[in-house]
């Protein structure tokens, strides 16, 4: 299934549409997608090639963003700071 996901490109359609010109409820649901998508190894490796921590870090300091958008760009943020992986990008 996850190797779908990269092969499909899903991940890069999921990044744009945490976009500012899509809805709120559209962004926080996709916003959430990635942080779940940390959990599998393969897709946490394109996730921090297509510098998607560097993206939820924007979207949490972002003061005119919308707190659901916030809330899951955190939830990311925690998930990715679980992987041993992250922790240099995170710092």
């Amino acid at each position: 299934m996850f190797d779908h996901i990269i092969r499909l490109n899903i991940l890069d359609f999921i990044i744009k549409i945490t976009h500012s010109k899509f809805p709120s409820t559209i962004r926080s649901n996709a916003v959430l997608a990635i942080s779940l998508l940390t959990y599998n190894e393969n897709l946490f490796d394109e996730i921090i090639k297509k510098g998607v921590i560097e993206l939820m870090m924007t979207l949490c300091k972002d003061t005119n963003q919308d707190l659901s958008v916030k809330q899951f760009a955190t939830l990311a943020l925690v998930h990715f700071a679980l992987s041993k992986k992250s922790i240099n990008i995170l710092i």
